[in-house]
């Protein structure tokens, strides 16, 4: 059996952690971000229920994340793909649809 690893004591992680949290929920973009998923919770509500509509069998989930890319282009996300094991990604600032 192995020894367990010391653990690091959270006390002193907590200030920093809480610090940087505070420091990135303040940042314009973050704001931005979650001002956009506000609006757009019905939106989001109705492509979940739509995406959970499309059959996606275990190792068979490629068509759901087709349905994902084409929603990732919609809302204006740049270099949109799909990697070798079905994960979908996206960049850029997005708009309403």
């Amino acid at each position: 059996m192995s020894p367990t690893p010391p653990r690091t004591d959270m006390s002193d992680l907590a200030p920093s952690l809480q610090q940087e949290v505070a420091r990135l929920a303040a940042a314009p973009e973050v704001r931005s971000a979650f001002n956009w998923f506000r609006t757009q919770e019905a939106q989001l509500a109705h492509w979940q229920m739509e995406m959970a509509r499309i059959p996606a069998p275990p190792f068979g989930e490629s068509a759901r994340g087709a349905w994902l890319a084409e929603r990732f282009r919609e809302v204006g996300l740049d270099d949109v793909r799909i990697d070798d094991v079905g994960n979908v990604f996206g960049t850029g600032g997005g708009t309403s649809p």
